[in-house]
């Protein structure tokens, strides 16, 4: 889990992504510079990088998560198995 050191700054990373996604669609949509739209489609595509590179790192965290628990499980059945026998 996230512990309480790490929630505050992943919380103001999520709205400093968010406050860019407003502002790259702002700029994409309403302005009708080629520059400005470019900008735009840069801060959308960092965010989109981002938000690409967190879903990595959670998915990878899980995964390590579910397989040290199998190992875990597999160890402590083969410690019962050996006492049994």
């Amino acid at each position: 889990m996230i512990n309480t050191e790490m929630g505050l700054p992943l919380l103001l990373f999520c709205l400093l992504l968010l406050i860019m996604m407003i502002v790259g669609l702002c700029m994409l949509c309403v302005s009708k510079k080629l520059s400005v739209r470019i900008t735009g489609i840069v801060l959308l595509a960092s965010v989109v990088i981002c938000v690409l590179f967190f879903a990595v790192v959670i998915f990878q965290f899980i995964v390590e998560l579910i397989i040290e628990g199998v190992l875990e499980s597999c160890f402590n059945e083969i410690q019962t198995c050996g006492r049994i026998g």
